[in-house]
């Protein structure tokens, strides 16, 4: 069974959790717990990247098959590019194919940006 920091570990290592973020909720878990896993106090004081490297931490991610990897990436998808994305492309009904906008294409790259 999964524990929860063998679950952060996998995200990061998929790049879905940045190490800031991954040592941001190990200092979480650490402040909540009264007596916290001592993985979770390395990953914390040294990052999860040193941490694997070095083999100072007992705890390993696991591997998701591709089911599991697309099951989670398309579930956290942000579905609001979506919208942009079809404002962007306009179809040439003249000659049968889609073309972007000038203008659209620079909307987007303004508005990816925030």
């Amino acid at each position: 069974m999964p524990t929860p920091l063998s679950v952060a570990l996998t995200l990061w290592e998929i790049g879905m959790l940045s190490e800031k973020n991954l040592v941001a909720w190990a200092d979480i878990q650490i402040l909540s717990q009264a007596q916290p896993d001592p993985d979770l106090l390395e990953i914390a004081a040294n990052g999860a990247a040193f941490c694997l490297k070095q083999y100072t931490i007992s705890t390993n991610s696991f591997t998701l098959n591709f089911s599991q990897e697309f099951w989670l990436r398309a579930y956290l998808l942000d579905l609001t590019l979506r919208s942009r994305l079809s404002s962007l492309f306009s179809t040439d009904f003249r000659h049968g194919q889609s073309r972007a906008s000038t203008r659209s294409i620079a909307k987007l790259s303004r508005t990816s940006g925030e």
